[in-house]
């Protein structure tokens, strides 16, 4: 079964502007990658892991990074940007809204978190987009396919699978024994 992967969000130059206008008040350099973070979820992944790859976006990038999380998330992204080598490099914004972090996302020029509705939201409003599937989802189904602007990456990438393969292993493996498969 495959869903529905090419879709538009669109937002009003109002709202883009009022999140530019906190980017502003937040000091964002305009001249530097922003990067929108969605590291948390449902189907998150270890935090140790996304504040790697951030820390890794900070470094070779000089990357400013910003988070809008929901309110039950904000406390593990609190933590993730409180073991980023540059903390100050993390905007939270705390107000919650989906057209809020679509604009933001819509602003940066890179969205990197899990597989969530923040994902899709990334596709839906044109920002190249970074998602980590977790291991029991079929992300084929669910990704946008052969879009250099939008890629997914998970445990077939790991164990290089091909799409059957990869299928057949959802079949007859747990979540926990897919976990284990990762590379260490």
């Amino acid at each position: 079964m495959a869903f529905e992967t090419n879709y538009k969000m669109h937002l009003t130059q109002g709202e883009i502007e009022t999140m530019r206008n906190f980017l502003s008040e937040q000091k964002i350099d305009f001249n530097r990658p922003l990067f929108f973070c969605a590291p948390m979820g449902k189907k998150q992944h270890s935090t140790d892991f996304f504040v790697e790859v951030f820390n890794h976006c900070i470094q070779k990038y000089s990357a400013q990074l910003i988070a809008c999380p929901a309110p039950n998330e904000m406390a593990d992204t609190i933590a993730v940007k409180n073991n980023l080598i540059c903390p100050e490099n993390y905007i939270v914004y705390e107000k919650s809204g989906l057209r809020n972090a679509a604009s933001l996302i819509k602003l940066s020029q890179l969205f990197i978190g899990n597989d969530s509705g923040v994902s899709h939201i990334a596709v839906g409003v044109g920002t190249p987009s970074l998602s980590v599937y977790s291991p029991h989802i079929f992300h084929p189904n669910w990704s946008p396919r052969n879009n250099s602007r939008h890629q997914a990456v998970s445990i077939q990438d790991a164990l290089m699978l091909s799409d059957d393969e990869y299928e057949n292993l959802l079949k007859t493996k747990t979540k926990a024994e897919l976990l284990e498969l990762y590379p260490k």
